[in-house]
């Protein structure tokens, strides 16, 4: 038997290994609170509290920051700089984006020109691939598609936003009809990208000439029907002007009759009515994946008319300026 003050030593040595392992595994800050006195060990605690509750709100309340890294882990600073909220400045993406497009191609809406506009659009992993020469003969619709992909392709590139595979999935064209989807939406009759921008709280909608910009996706409507018989136009404005004779114009990029892919000027008055869309939130292109099937509205657009009401409550128009009704013209 070990006389008493040794076996006491023996305790101390057994006890020590195991103090110094638990404060390394701890954080600094708790390792400190050891030794404080009982009213800093509290003030401790309550700061530990908080800082927990704050994490927690976090998550709940911006779940593109908590989700993002297991989602994508090729580009971890991708979720750390490119929250899905964040306000970026596209329009002058888009009008890059349309500099490189090809010119012509033809303009036809046929089921071949949607087959193409398919094989221009492809998706390996999270990686979208963009060929826009492979779009031809082209449409309107596809055209704008082209760009705004363009556009989200380039800000994944440089790590701004977030694709995962599901939604660069979601983004690919395989002859959906209007409402399915995102193409679905895009190329609906009535206002499909401005529905689509509203679902999605992509950017702002709104009907007023004096606040579009270079860069706004455009859809034009050359008569007043809205819908089942409307005749419209997708295109990405340039921007209005005065020409000598004093009449003014609006410039735009699409796929227009006959050539295809390219710019055109027109006298304003053609248009009947006009919705400008402003991509300024990219990055929540990542709820494209949670879309339903299904937008019911815009499939409803291909068999009966809308009004003007409707479509503004649908895209979240507030207030929109009166429109004075001008004959349409003849050509689409």
């Amino acid at each position: 038997m070990n006389p008493p003050g040794r076996q006491q030593k023996n305790t101390r040595d057994l006890q020590t290994p195991m103090n110094s392992i638990r404060k390394k595994h701890e954080p600094a800050s708790l390792s400190r609170m050891h030794g404080m006195n009982p009213l800093a060990k509290r003030r401790g605690a309550w700061k530990l509290w908080a800082a927990c509750l704050l994490i927690s709100t976090v998550c709940v309340h911006q779940p593109f920051f908590c989700i993002a890294a297991a989602s994508e882990t090729s580009t971890p600073k991708t979720w750390l700089s490119g929250a899905a909220a964040r306000r970026v400045n596209c329009n002058p993406l888009a009008l890059n984006a349309i500099a490189r497009m090809p010119n012509g191609g033809r303009y036809e809406a046929s089921t071949a020109a949607l087959v193409n506009l398919g094989k221009a659009v492809a998706c390996d992993g999270h990686r979208l691939t963009i060929d826009p020469r492979a779009a031809s003969p082209n449409f309107c619709s596809g055209g704008t598609y082209l760009v705004f992909l363009s556009v989200i392709e380039r800000l994944h590139r440089e790590g701004r936003i977030i694709l995962t595979t599901e939604t660069a999935r979601a983004l690919i064209v395989h002859g959906q009809q209007d409402g399915e989807d995102v193409w679905g939406r895009w190329n609906a009759n009535g206002p499909g990208t401005a529905r689509l921008f509203f679902e999605l709280g992509l950017g702002r909608n709104f009907t007023d000439f004096k606040r579009a910009r270079p860069g706004d996706f455009m859809k034009i409507w050359w008569n007043h029907e809205i819908g089942s018989k409307e005749r419209g136009h997708s295109v990405v404005f340039l921007g209005g002007a005065v020409d000598k004779d004093g009449t003014r114009t609006v410039s735009f990029w699409s796929s227009n009759t006959p050539d295809g892919f390219g710019k055109l000027t027109i006298p304003r008055h053609k248009v009947r009515r006009a919705v400008f869309s402003r991509l300024e939130r990219p990055g929540r292109i990542a709820a494209a994946a949670r879309l339903p099937f299904m937008d019911e509205y815009l499939a409803d657009m291909l068999r009966r008319p809308g009004s003007e009401e409707e479509m503004f409550a649908m895209t979240g128009i507030k207030s929109p300026p009166q429109t004075p009704r001008i004959a349409a013209p003849h050509q689409k």
